[in-house]
């Protein structure tokens, strides 16, 4: 199914971020050229998802469900080759627009981030390994990949909220995949605390947001961001989804998840339109 391929070939996370990134600027910064920065940063992300793929495929390809293993396996060389294209050529054409050497620090810890998430020098697994350590990665590069202002402390507590809210069901989604290879929050804490977890933190990242922006005047933008972190809170707290992540087959948990969870980061194209 088409979804599948969009969630599958990272398109899907990819496009999330880059509006994301778009709405959030365009609150914080309303007369900035926004558009090749978040650009930049969506297929940054699409090209760093799949590095983190080829890289756990390398070293142990039973890590990755069947139906996305089968995916990688038949498309994994053009989506490497795709998404580094595409990435080489967006990043010469705005070089100048980005101003890429202004922002080495930033750069630098994302590109950490993103390497030691799948793996370590002289281990199998990257930091992900470790149930203390997995979310809080993620969350803090998404982060700041999508906080205009890294000074301002609300924001960013609201954008890492939302992203740590939203990797846990992934989490309770690869229990079979992950028992004899990782540790992860699920298998320490039980899936329903996990799943209440999320939620909380989901929950929180809308407070968060709503708290930081009383100052700032209200629209479309604010609206849709501090609406991300209560839908994604409403759609994990449903019964059919708890059941989904835990009992349902391969399709309903990656629909549920690279899907439906990963589609509130799309919220913002709303407000494009």
């Amino acid at each position: 199914m088409a979804w599948r391929g969009l969630s599958f070939s990272h398109v899907w996370i990819a496009g999330g971020a880059g509006w994301t990134a778009w709405a959030s600027w365009l609150l914080v910064s309303p007369d900035a050229e926004t558009a090749p920065w978040c650009g930049w940063i969506a297929l940054s992300t699409g090209l760093g998802y799949t590095v983190q793929r080829a890289i756990k495929h390398r070293f142990d390809p039973e890590c990755l469900p069947p139906m996305r293993r089968a995916f990688w396996e038949k498309y994994g060389t053009a989506m490497a080759a795709g998404w580094g294209t595409l990435w080489a050529a967006f990043t010469l054409r705005f070089w100048g627009a980005l101003d890429l050497e202004s922002r080495i620090p930033l750069l630098a810890a994302l590109g950490v981030l993103g390497l030691l998430y799948a793996v370590v020098p002289g281990t199998r697994n990257g930091l992900r390994a470790h149930p203390a350590l997995k979310v809080p990665l993620v969350a803090t590069a998404w982060a700041l990949a999508t906080t205009p202002d890294l000074t301002d402390a609300a924001f960013f507590t609201s954008r890492w909220l939302l992203v740590a809210g939203l990797t846990l069901p992934f989490d309770v989604r690869d229990l079979a995949v992950d028992a004899s290879r990782i540790r992860t929050v699920p298998m320490v804490w039980g899936t329903t605390t996990t799943l209440r977890l999320s939620v909380t933190l989901l929950a929180a990242s809308s407070l968060f947001f709503w708290g930081g922006v009383r100052g700032l005047e209200w629209g479309v933008e604010s609206l849709v961001l501090s609406g991300q972190g209560m839908l994604a809170a409403l759609f994990v707290a449903l019964p059919r989804t708890a059941t989904s992540l835990e009992h349902g087959n391969e399709a309903e948990r990656e629909w549920a998840t690279g899907w439906m969870l990963d589609g509130v980061l799309w919220l913002p194209f709303l407000a494009a339109l």
